[in-house]
C-alpha cells in the first residue's frame, strides 16, 4: 500500500494535484484542487498489471465484514475520498489484515 502511495504521489504532482511546501527540514505536499482526479487515478492503476492484484476500488458503501477473505491488499473506498481544509488529502482504504496481506 505504500509502494502504490509513493505511486499516486508522484502522479499527483505531475498532473499538479499536489503542491509542495516546505517548514522546518520538513516537505509536506498539500492537495490542489477536487478529489475526482484523484480517484481516477486510484480506478485507473487498480487495472495495471502492476496494481490488479493487489488494490481495487469501491464506490458502494461498504463495511468491515465485506472485506473478509478479500485478496487483495487494500479497497480503497472512493466515496470516501476528501480534501479536508482545502490543503489535506483523505483516502480511506480497507483491509483485511489475517488475510489480504499473506495472500
Amino acid at each position: 500500500m505504500i509502494l502504490l502511495l509513493l505511486h499516486l504521489l508522484s502522479l499527483c504532482k505531475k498532473k499538479s494535484l499536489l503542491r509542495e511546501l516546505s517548514s522546518h527540514g520538513r516537505i509536506w505536499w498539500v492537495a490542489v484542487g477536487n478529489y475526482s482526479a484523484i480517484n481516477t487515478i486510484f480506478k485507473e492503476d487498480a487495472l495495471t498489471e502492476r496494481y490488479s492484484k493487489v488494490i481495487t476500488t469501491t464506490t458502494e458503501p461498504i463495511v468491515s465484514s465485506d472485506i473478509v477473505k478479500s485478496p487483495f491488499a487494500s479497497t480503497v473506498d472512493l466515496s470516501m475520498t476528501r480534501v479536508v481544509d482545502g490543503d489535506l488529502l483523505k483516502v480511506m482504504a480497507w483491509y483485511d489484515n489475517l488475510w489480504g496481506f499473506t495472500n
